[in-house]
């Protein structure tokens, strides 16, 4: 190929490998290097390669194919001059041993940009996405292009090159700290990860990082960050992102991890040995997590044997309260795949879906549940995670990454908008995982706090469980009043969240009832029932403050939380409407509902049509105390000068409840069609309609992002699933409050298309009514 480029990079590597003396090596390296590190020249070798294969005979010959032979020259070519220096009696230079890794950089440096560029275009719209979303692990999985000029054998040259340096010892002595870190970028992209063997290579990878970490005397050095760095990269890459099967390092890696654990307590304790390290810990769990949550099955017997996951868990509480940013993360994500594992062994065993079970010493007892309930709800955790999501730490990497970040993205896009409405800011993945461990903590305190209330109000256990076996799960929601928990003042949700969040704004209520809950009150047939206490009735004529959980705050004495820590316990509300919708996480009826989802259900066809799922669902008044409340802190920061941010954050609730009520008509059926849930609705669709107060406003020019968008979004849905009793009336009467909302003032002005769905479902369900005014 007689191009000007091609013909200096071949002489070059020419040079390069036959040069017989270590001097002349040198000087051929440089010129090399110097080439290579030329990026017109690399533009250049590019464009003469694109014009060389349309000059080929073999219309077969790629672009890619004579760029990865140039390359493939110049890396064999450096790892010719490596193998010969390392052989010669000359003293050798750490720059010597590297030179193939330096040409293996410079030959990817394009790629690596443009793979860094992907991923940050990705993880921008990650960030954009809806307001409150959580997501799988797998977030960058099919991003898995390959960017890299460099063939398959050339890679895989480079790894077997890169670990028979590490396992001499005068090599690993003279250069470890860089191979190290070549190691770590052979594994860092799913590109290169793709063409090593999914068991001998991976082996002999863990075996030099085991022995790395174990002879690093210092602890948490270099050489054990880079180490634990490069096995990190190799199991998430081969895990997350090309999902190749990697069970049988399982039971090894475990070992590994739990080996690097043991040798730091031995050390925290005064016995001789490797001391912590943040940095390796990170890398650490995040192994650990993404292993536990491809294997659950294999993982049970891992983690249960040698006390495996019982030290993993110790290990991880005691660096819990010393950990920031990114470090905090990997333990959110590793306790998250710990309940899951249990989940899993629960399921194995038989138990209804969620109950966590026997894992031996790994199991998440109730003793472990509210160690972690501690951590992760306790006051100073709620303040250190408010001043984390709102970028006030700058004690960790994590965090002034993410300030960064979060400047580049106002650049673009103004947090205020032109009418001064502030716009939503999504949570960042880490805040959205912490949120989502909050949620799956109190389902599980909940769900055993609620079995174990059941079990003590049985005179007769035995009698209690014949009786609910001849019912079946078929008419369980007869038997929901029955369960009804009697003690929900000492419920994990109450205590942590409902009376700390409500408390003062619900016992303020109670005292001073709006005119708006007044009319609910009247004008709903089901809260003039029975069911509400007389004596309670006489004394406030709002009967929606009667439900179970709104009257039990009557006797809690809390202040009203500050704004920051509002908008997170709004936030912790939110994740538990999210993650589990029908519920679970302020349920007070152990009450549960066959379902026609069924987990062996693949590709359309169930494996095992026999079994038979059932889901756990809490009752009516459960959720309408939720929506109730929520419209309550909607009236407590209705004012112009309210923090908006709590504003958008209690609409999202609402959004996300919107779904738990409609689940809720799908199990209970048409018997509940007039109910608190329905008047608990009806009060948050007056509020928003209601032209006191700030919402009505807040549609006039709404923005993306906005409390106006938040709002029409909120009443499309009360529409769409049929949420208010006697809907259908109330549009027909009250249709001019509906057109009568600034959004529809000036429709040529919309900037949202909520206000065009609004307006869909209102003209769908009722049509256009034209009253005396038009």
């Amino acid at each position: 190929m007689k191009y000007e480029s091609y013909q200096k990079i071949s002489n070059a590597t020419k040079d390069l490998r036959s040069a017989t003396k270590i001097t002349d090596r040198r000087k051929a390296a440089d010129v090399l290097k110097k080439l290579l590190s030329d990026k017109n020249l690399r533009s250049k070798l590019a464009q003469d390669a694109i014009a060389a294969s349309r000059d080929q005979e073999k219309k077969s010959t790629s672009t890619t194919y004579i760029l990865q032979k140039i390359y493939g020259n110049a890396i064999r070519a450096g790892l010719h001059a490596a193998n010969s220096s390392l052989s010669s009696r000359i003293s050798k230079k750490s720059e010597d041993i590297m030179l193939p890794f330096k040409i293996f950089s410079l030959v990817d440096m394009d790629s690596d940009a443009v793979l860094n560029a992907k991923k940050k275009n990705f993880k921008s719209r990650f960030h954009e996405c809806e307001p409150f979303t959580f997501e799988s692990f797998d977030r960058y999985r099919g991003i898995n292009d390959t960017l890299s000029q460099v063939s398959s054998k050339d890679i895989c040259d480079l790894l077997a090159f890169c670990l028979k340096c590490l396992d001499d010892d005068d090599t690993r002595s003279l250069a470890e700290v860089d191979l190290l870190n070549s190691l770590q970028k052979l594994c860092s992209r799913p590109d290169y990860v793709a063409h090593y063997h999914p068991y001998h290579d991976v082996l002999s990878i863990m075996t030099t990082v085991d022995y790395t970490l174990k002879s690093d005397k210092s602890g948490g050095g270099m050489c054990s960050v880079l180490a634990a760095r490069a096995l990190y990269n190799l199991f998430h890459q081969l895990i997350m992102s090309l999902d190749i099967d990697t069970s049988l390092h399982v039971e090894l890696a475990f070992s590994l991890i739990v080996d690097w654990v043991r040798r730091c307590s031995s050390n925290n304790a005064g016995v001789s040995g490797v001391s912590d390290s943040s940095q390796i810990a990170k890398y650490m769990f995040g192994i650990a997590s993404d292993i536990m949550t491809e294997y659950p099955e294999r993982c049970i017997t891992t983690l249960e044997a040698n006390n495996f996951g019982l030290d993993l868990f110790r290990h991880a509480r005691k660096r819990w309260d010393f950990c920031r940013g990114e470090d905090k993360h990997a333990l959110v994500m590793y306790f998250s795949s710990h309940i899951y594992i249990c989940e899993v062994a629960g399921h194995l065993q038989g138990m209804l879906p969620g109950d966590l079970g026997d894992v031996g010493s790994a199991s998440i007892d109730r003793l472990k549940l509210e160690q972690l309930k501690e951590m992760l709800l306790s006051d100073n955790s709620l303040e250190s995670y408010a001043s984390s999501t709102t970028g006030m730490h700058d004690d960790s990497g994590q965090n002034r990454l993410f300030k960064k970040d979060q400047r580049r993205r106002n650049k673009r896009r103004k947090l205020v908008s032109r009418n001064d409405q502030e716009r939503f800011q999504p949570l960042h993945e880490p805040g959205r995982k912490y949120l989502e461990l909050c949620a799956r903590v109190l389902r599980c305190l909940q769900r055993w706090h609620v079995v174990d209330m059941e079990m003590k109000s049985a005179d007769n256990l035995s009698d209690y469980i014949l009786k609910h076996d001849t019912n079946g799960f078929e008419e369980v929601h007869d038997l929901s009043q029955e369960n009804m928990c009697s003690g929900i003042s000492q419920s994990p949700f109450f205590q942590n969240v409902a009376s700390k969040c409500f408390g003062s704004i619900v016992t303020n209520k109670m005292r001073e009832p709006s005119s708006i809950e007044s009319e609910i009150s009247i004008s709903s047939p089901s809260l003039q029932s029975n069911d509400v206490p007389t004596e309670s009735s006489s004394r406030n004529n709002d009967g929606l403050t009667m439900l179970r959980m709104l009257s039990s705050m009557r006797d809690v004495n809390v202040c009203e939380p500050t704004d920051e820590i509002m908008i997170v316990y709004l936030q912790v509300i939110g994740a538990c409407a999210e993650v589990f919708p029908r519920g679970e996480c302020w349920t007070s009826t152990n009450a549960w509902y066959q379902t026609d989802f069924s987990p062996t259900e693949w590709n359309g066809e169930d494996i095992n049509p026999n079994e038979v799922t059932y889901c756990n669902v809490c009752s009516i008044q459960d959720l309408a105390a939720i929506v109730y409340s929520l419209s309550l802190v909607l009236i407590r920061f209705s004012s112009a000068s309210s923090n908006q941010q709590v504003q958008m954050w209690t609409l999202i609730c609402l959004l996300k409840v919107t779904d738990a009520s409609l689940i809720f008509r799908r199990y209970l059926g048409v018997k509940y069609d007039k109910d608190e849930l329905s008047a608990a609705w009806r009060c948050v669709w007056d509020i928003l309609l209601h032209f006191e107060y700030r919402y009505h406003s807040t549609t006039a020019e709404a923005e993306s992002c906005t409390v106006g968008e938040l709002v029409l979004m909120l009443l499309t849905e009360i529409i769409r699933g049929t949420l208010m009793n006697s809907y259908q009336d109330d549009l027909l009467e009250n249709q001019d409050k509906i057109w009568s909302i600034p959004a529809f003032s000036n429709p040529m002005d919309l900037k949202v298309s909520a206000a065009l769905e609004l307006a869909s479902f209102v003209i769908y369900y009722v049509g256009i009514i034209e009253g005396e005014s038009e």
